[in-house]
């Protein structure tokens, strides 16, 4: 069987969309004639952590740690040393009420920290992992980022090792990511992150990423070969669940609300059907899960909803199912940037999966709206149409109060599974050529 040593800095127990992807791959790689191994911190940073996800780490697969410094732990024993919170990752995307240590620190991480913060792991990394390659050969290499700073490693282990074929794998944008603008990263800072990039995607033998935007654009940055692997779903995590009718019109937003991801377009087509009296408010129930910037709660209590939409904790992984399939609408808003064409988060694949109609924000020419429209999974619209999320919001409330559940047929295109044979089949390609 074929070996490939998978770069990742997320692994469970870190939680969020970061570690679904080679966690899920990694389980259907045996079945296609490859041996996943998988390197990962011992003690990384991250401030969503899930238990849970645990359970999907096959035991059998080799997972190889070693120990990472990294700046942030610095920051927070700062604050702590002076007697204050500190801040966490997520509140360095926003200006908000920051203070100037965080507006400081934001700074030095768009500034300094290039391409992230995770870059003090490349050289202790490149240097261990030559020596067990040394010993324990592989095919493949498939760095994956963000961060970034993990297809640097994957750029000297090609140097060294020029036989093995390298995947990069790009979740999310690295020169073009639209929270450079957010980091206040300036022009000299920019230039470097572009010429890492440019190495990275001319030394790598397959770039694959996210999106049909994505992969045209890091063909124009420089790839030489770039392949879409969608993110997807894991159907074992749907066995022995149904699509349950709600006895409230419930609509759910699971993941992060900031200044990217933005519900207000949605709040204000909900107020004005409320306010026309078209939908009762007793029959209605919105509940956001997971992180909520203040920004959007102050708006809630500005339009006196807050008696309406609540605001929970995230929840383990193995919870979410149950909530798609509790819910009547799931919203799903996409990031408005100037990449907004191609953002097409994880959860909307198990959004996909769930049954559950989609009620989407952003762009309606985009790679999400395309996919959802072509899986007949609910809508995108525009965030200036409120007229079309009225129309929406009262066809499913209407449907609703007459007892027609209105569910979708799923996408067995994107299973993990079927999405993982495709990958393999790539890099039997990669191997064969």
């Amino acid at each position: 069987m074929k070996r490939a040593l998978i770069i990742s800095y997320y692994w469970p127990p870190s939680g969020g969309g970061g570690v679904q992807r080679w966690l899920k791959m990694s389980a259907f790689m045996r079945s296609n004639g490859w041996e996943p191994i998988v390197y990962t911190p011992e003690n990384p940073a991250f401030d969503v952590k899930d238990a849970s996800l645990m359970k999907d780490v096959d035991p059998s697969i080799e997972i190889i740690k070693t120990k990472i410094f990294e700046p942030v732990e610095v920051f927070q024993s700062a604050f702590k040393l002076i007697g204050k919170k500190p801040p966490q990752q997520k509140d360095f995307i926003s200006d908000r009420n920051a203070s100037f240590f965080q507006r400081f620190a934001t700074y030095l991480r768009g500034n300094y920290f290039i391409p992230d913060p995770r870059v003090t792991w490349v050289a202790p990394s490149i240097k261990f992992l030559k020596d067990y390659l040394k010993k324990h050969p592989v095919d493949a290499i498939i760095t994956t980022g963000p961060p970034h700073s993990m297809h640097l490693i994957g750029l000297n282990l090609k140097k060294k090792f020029p036989n093995l074929v390298w995947v990069s794998d790009f979740r999310d944008p690295w020169s073009e990511w639209d929270l450079l603008d957010v980091l206040k990263t300036k022009e000299r800072a920019r230039r470097k992150h572009q010429a890492l990039e440019r190495k990275v995607l001319q030394n790598s033998d397959l770039v694959i990423s996210i999106s049909p935007y994505h992969v045209d654009r890091l063909i124009a940055l420089g790839a030489k070969k770039c392949e879409l692997i969608n993110n997807g779903y894991d159907a074992r995590d749907f066995e022995g669940t149904t699509k349950q009718r709600t006895d409230y019109f419930l609509i759910r937003h699971l993941g992060s609300v900031d200044e990217l991801r933005d519900p207000r377009p949605f709040v204000l087509a909900l107020k004005s059907l409320l306010d026309q009296r078209k939908i009762e408010v007793t029959d209605l129930k919105i509940e956001f899960i997971g992180p909520v910037n203040n920004a959007f709660r102050d708006f809630i209590k500005e339009k006196e909803l807050d008696d309406l939409i609540s605001f929970h904790p995230a929840v383990p992984h193995s919870s979410v199912v149950g909530l798609y399939r509790s819910s009547t609408l799931l919203l799903l808003i996409l990031a408005h940037s100037d990449i907004a064409a191609g953002n097409m988060p994880g959860k909307m694949y198990e959004y996909m999966a769930s049954g559950t109609p989609i009620f989407g924000i952003g762009p309606e020419n985009g790679d999400a709206a395309a996919l959802i429209h072509a899986t007949s999974s609910g809508k995108v619209m525009e965030r200036s149409n409120q007229n079309a999320m009225e129309e929406m919001l009262l066809n499913h409330y209407l449907a609703w109060k007459n007892n027609t559940m209105l569910t979708t047929k799923g996408a067995p295109d994107y299973s993990r599974e079927a999405l993982t044979q495709k990958f393999c089949k790539l890099l039997d390609n990669l191997i064969n050529n």
